[in-house]
């Protein structure tokens, strides 16, 4: 079969498959595949070699930090001998190569005949790595932007296509003289349990997620019960500070991993006081199922958002953000026009799957003329 009749043949490749970032790069492989188009994963899935993983990491983190003296090199080049090997598995009907290091993989991933790799939550040397592949091989490489720090990999040689999960993204690119199409995230939102409207619900409670509002909070509402949610593991020291606010508090609780439909099943607000600019799923996911959403006032978190009601100055502590929650939280019939309001902006055209799995496709397609010219349309 000539490449001009098959389906498209997509590589994504990320040093992620947890957090809202993996799921929703594998919900839009899902669709992908049902519109004809070929989709695998390069990946390191956390999994295994931690010891390999933990060497890696730290000859990653001084090749950067030296990358413009001569040590630099060296220790990239040290870096490179790590996770060439590589184990392959179907993980929910998507073809998952998983390695340590997936960019010293993917020249013999590619050997097998991609027709575009996809780049999303990557580091900047292993994006640039990978992207010096597809530049020898004559593929186009994509970079689909999802965090704040990934703009940074712009720097350089820009790839043949910026996308980019939030107009805020879309902005910064520009600040580096590159265009990004503005894609939004696909978000498959799972039909919730019922909520018993109960609980403040704080994901992933860590320091970029905003876990320092969490102290002051639970002193000035204790009142307030705050769950502290599991989204990706804890490291030991995370974990720490997390059994230290338990502790303390006794309107504090963690909880472990849990699935998406049982998220909010006793949330009534959910806090996001997040300290880096992105554009998590989980606010679109709260909203359908009636969960109001309080944000850090940063650009993406208020496009996500949608509500200048309930977006709080990233300036403010922890005793400013149970005061604008608790005004709230005391307030039924207030409480009843934000679920309204968040519902309805949940549900608006722009974020609905099968929107933008369309307007995906379109951005791929210059990239992909003579490849596979039915792919796209919906079934």
């Amino acid at each position: 079969m000539s490449r001009i009749d098959a389906a498209p043949r997509l590589l994504f490749v990320s040093s992620t498959v947890t957090g809202g970032s993996g799921k929703s790069q594998r919900e839009l492989a899902r669709h992908l595949k049902h519109r004809g188009m070929e989709v695998e994963f390069l990946v390191d899935d956390g999994r295994r070699a931690s010891g390999l993983r933990w060497i890696s990491e730290q000859l990653l983190d001084a090749s950067v930090r030296f990358e413009s003296s001569t040590v630099g090199p060296l220790l990239d080049r040290a870096r490179g001998r790590f996770g060439r090997r590589v184990e392959s598995s179907n993980e929910g009907g998507l073809t998952q190569h998983s390695t340590v290091v997936p960019e010293n993989a993917i020249d013999a991933v590619l050997d097998s005949g991609f027709d575009l790799v996809i780049g999303s939550s990557i580091s900047r040397p292993s994006w640039q790595r990978v992207m010096a592949s597809c530049r020898t091989r004559g593929i186009p490489a994509v970079l689909y932007l999802r965090e704040e720090t990934a703009v940074a990999h712009l720097r350089g040689s820009a790839p043949d296509l910026v996308l980019a999960n939030s107009n805020s993204l879309v902005a910064a690119a520009s600040t580096e003289g590159v265009h990004a199409t503005y894609i939004p995230s696909v978000v498959e939102v799972k039909t919730p349990s019922v909520s018993t409207r109960e609980v403040a619900l704080l994901i992933n409670p860590i320091g970029s997620h905003g876990v320092g509002v969490v102290d002051a909070f639970a002193l000035s509402r204790p009142d307030i019960p705050l769950v502290l949610q599991e989204s990706w593991q804890l490291t030991s020291a995370q974990r720490t500070i997390v059994n230290g606010l338990v502790d303390r508090h006794r309107s504090v609780s963690f909880r472990p991993w849990v699935d998406s439909s049982e998220l909010f099943r006793d949330a009534r607000v959910l806090l996001v006081p997040h300290q880096i600019d992105n554009r998590p799923r989980v606010v679109l996911e709260a909203q359908a199922s009636g969960v109001i959403v309080f944000a850090n006032d940063l650009p993406g978190l208020r496009e996500a958002a949608g509500d200048a009601q309930t977006m709080i100055p990233i300036v403010a502590d922890g005793a400013e953000w149970a005061e604008k929650v608790g005004r709230y939280w005391d307030d039924p019939e207030a409480m009843t026009i934000l679920e309204a309001a968040g519902r309805l902006h949940a549900a608006r055209s722009e974020v609905q799957p099968g929107q933008v799995v369309d307007e995906f496709i379109a951005a791929l397609s210059p990239l992909l003329t003579g490849i596979g010219s039915s792919i796209g349309a919906r079934g």
